[in-house]
């Protein structure tokens, strides 16, 4: 066992301390003080902390178990690479960072592995961490984790941080319930994996999705949800403009309670339309004369090949000049209409079930509208 405490680093030349665990290892590093002050030595100081597991020339890592603990220790100032590099640790280890004081949370480097090359970011893992240096309470909490990629990761403490950091193409995961005060706008390509968790607010359309914006929502649990919990207003809208918003459901759901209006709603404005993909997950409102998903006039396209899609009225609800493609999936209404078309719809259906309420019909469709079915 390794134990290394009470210690003060500062100004190191390279490394203020690497260590390379053999399996089994148990490694204790308390009540530190990293430290720089001079900036010639950040030039050239890499990291304070740097912990790799050893590995062969076939990726055959060790560290697959052993027990680390970095606690209550103080990382100040600037360094050239992370300020703490945690790599290769192998997924199945015991893993307590909590509880530290960083001066830049960002510049932290954790990755855990399965004895491959593979390896997952999960710098997520120091917190709760502490807002101030020399006091003992761990009050920093992150909500959410900006993945680039495998070896890139950022955690943050709010969604709308996780949202601004997130490059184009980026997965936002989600690590903690929240609830939104305000309206947040999806202006780019980005993953929202909810991992479980819920994103509320009584806002109307908290979540709009810009005329460039391109989201994405998957949840592997089943328990991830984005809901608007008042009686009234949607949860997400999407605009159009000159490139109309794509919304895409993989997984979790998209829930409201309001009446007269949708969960998911999007009505033109002008521009290029809008589509929606409904590829899994549930999208319900069971608010009374409501619906799940609606288009307005020549709004866009949705997509129908998997998932729910539930509403208080009618189901899925297209007002004139949209097209709906239905080819798998569950359109539900509990009083109206599965899919309610107004004029000069397109729609082609091929598979799925349409359910609807009482005696509706499953499908109504209004003057000029067209329905393939196969």
């Amino acid at each position: 066992a390794l134990t290394i405490s009470g210690c003060t680093f500062e100004n190191s030349d390279w490394e203020a301390m690497q260590i390379t665990p053999a399996e089994g290892a148990k490694i204790d590093i308390r009540n530190n003080v990293f430290k720089t002050s001079e900036s010639d030595v950040v030039k050239e100081q890499l990291r304070h902390v740097h912990i790799e597991m050893a590995y062969g020339t076939d990726f055959d890592y060790e560290g697959t178990d052993i027990e680390l603990t970095i606690t209550d220790n103080q990382f100040l100032g600037e360094t050239k690479e992370a300020n703490m590099g945690v790599w290769w640790v192998g997924k199945a280890s015991k893993l307590d960072v909590t509880g530290n004081y960083y001066a830049n949370p960002d510049a932290v480097s954790i990755t855990l592995s399965d004895k491959s090359f593979k390896r997952e970011n999960r710098c997520d893992l120091i917190y709760p961490a502490r807002s101030v240096a020399d006091v003992d309470v761990d009050d920093l909490t992150a909500v959410a984790l900006v993945v680039k990629d495998e070896f890139n990761a950022t955690a943050h403490q709010t969604f709308e941080a996780a949202v601004a950091a997130a490059d184009a193409g980026a997965t936002v995961k989600m690590l903690a319930d929240v609830t939104l005060t305000e309206k947040q706008t999806i202006a780019k390509a980005v993953v929202l994996d909810l991992n479980g968790k819920t994103i509320s607010s009584t806002v109307d359309e908290f979540i709009t999705i810009a005329q460039n914006g391109d989201l994405t929502v998957n949840d592997a649990t089943g328990e991830g949800r984005i809901e608007n919990t008042a009686t009234s207003g949607s949860a997400i809208r999407i605009e159009t403009g000159t490139v109309g918003g794509i919304l895409t459901l993989t997984g979790g759901s998209i829930l409201a309670h309001s009446s007269n209006d949708a969960a998911v709603y999007s009505q033109s404005c002008g521009g290029e339309k809008v589509t929606v993909n409904i590829k899994g997950g549930r999208i319900e409102n069971d608010g009374t004369n409501s619906y799940a998903v609606k288009l307005g006039s020549n709004t866009g396209t949705i997509n129908v090949t998997g998932g729910e899609i539930v509403g208080g009225q009618h189901g899925l609800y297209v007002f004139v000049y949209n097209v709906v493609n239905i080819s798998g999936g569950t359109i539900l209404a509990k009083t109206g209409n599965a899919v309610y078309s107004g004029a000069n719809n397109k729609i082609t259906i091929s598979g799925g079930t349409l359910t609807p309420g009482g005696t509706a019909a499953a499908l109504a469709i209004g003057g000029g509208s067209t329905a393939t079915s196969s």
